[in-house]
C-alpha cells in the first residue's frame, strides 16, 4: 500500500499506479477539478455522513466530521462502500488511512533531518532532491535489517550510514581523478577524502616524472604571459605545470596559498 501527498495526489495517479499492480490510498484537495460536484457538497447532509464515488479503478469517498469539513480519500484497492458502526460512523477507507498515515510524516521527519536538498527554483530540481533523499533512506531500511549487529547502540546509525553511502559513491570518481581541484576548500576535501579511503597514502597522487613531459602552459601565470615549462608545485600538490616562480616578480600569481 502506497501512500502520496495531497500535493501529487491525483485519480490519474491512482489509475496508473493499479495497471502496475500498485495500491495507492491518501487525501484529495476538493480543487481538483475531475472530483465530481456531489463530493464538494455539504448543504443538506448531516454530520458524519459520507458519500461514496465511483469508477472502474478507484474509490473516492467524502466524509462530514464537522459542520464546515469535507475530508475527501482516493483509494484505488477496493470499490466498496462500507462504514464502521462505531463512533463518528467513518467509512473503512478514512480508518485505513487514519491507520497507516503515519509512514508519510515519518519519512518526511526522517528526510528532513538528513537532507541533500538546497534552495532552488528549478521544480526538477527540487524533485530529484527529493528522490535522493527516499533512496538514500530506503537504502538504510535495507542495510539495517539484512546486517543487524551493524552499529548497534548507536543513537545516529543514519548519519554514519549516510556518510558511508556518500564515500562509496565518491570514490571510484575521486581515485579517476589525476590532478586536485585548484580551490582550497576542494583541495582539502579531496585529500581528506582519499586519505580516508587509501591507507598509508598521504593525499593519493604520485609523484609523475617530468622527464620527457610536454611543454604546457603554466595554470598560475596571468594570461598575458606565455611562458611554459614542465615543472610542478609540489608546495600545493595541485600538480599543475608552471613556470619558473620568480618571488621578485610581482605580475605572478604566488604559488602558496
Amino acid at each position: 500500500m502506497s501512500h502520496v501527498t495531497t500535493f501529487l495526489l491525483r485519480i490519474s495517479l491512482g489509475v496508473e499506479l493499479k495497471k502496475k499492480n500498485l495500491t495507492l490510498v491518501g487525501t484529495v484537495k476538493k480543487i481538483k477539478p475531475e472530483l465530481p460536484r456531489e463530493l464538494l457538497q455539504l448543504q443538506g447532509r448531516k454530520l458524519n455522513s459520507s458519500t461514496f464515488a465511483f469508477s472502474e479503478d478507484c474509490t473516492i469517498v467524502s466524509y462530514r466530521p464537522k459542520k464546515n469539513k469535507n475530508v475527501m480519500v482516493l483509494r484505488n484497492m477496493h470499490n466498496d462502500n462500507q462504514v464502521c458502526d462505531g463512533k463518528g460512523i467513518k467509512p473503512d477507507i478514512i480508518l485505513h488511512y487514519n491507520i497507516t498515515k503515519g509512514g508519510v510524516d515519518n519519512l518526511d521527519k526522517m528526510t528532513s533531518t538528513y537532507s541533500c536538498q538546497r534552495m532552488t527554483a528549478r521544480w526538477p530540481l527540487v524533485i530529484f532532491y527529493n528522490i535522493i533523499d527516499v533512496c538514500a533512506y530506503n537504502a538504510y531500511v535495507l542495510w539495517t535489517e539484512k546486517h543487524l549487529a551493524w552499529n548497534v547502540g548507536r543513537l545516529h546509525k543514519r548519519r554514519l550510514f549516510l556518510e558511508e553511502l556518500v564515500k562509496a559513491l565518491v570514490q571510484p570518481e575521486l581515485m579517476r581523478r589525476k590532478t586536485l581541484p585548484r580551490t582550497a576548500a576542494a583541495i582539502s576535501a579531496v585529500k581528506r577524502l582519499r586519505k580516508d579511503t587509501e591507507q598509508p597514502s598521504t593525499s593519493g597522487i604520485t609523484d609523475t616524472d617530468t622527464g620527457g613531459k610536454k611543454r604546457t602552459r603554466c595554470q598560475f601565470c596571468v594570461s598575458s604571459d606565455n611562458k611554459t615549462g614542465s615543472q610542478y608545485d609540489r608546495k600545493t600538490n595541485c600538480e599543475s605545470p608552471m613556470g619558473q616562480f620568480d618571488p621578485e616578480d610581482n605580475g605572478r600569481f604566488p604559488l602558496t596559498q
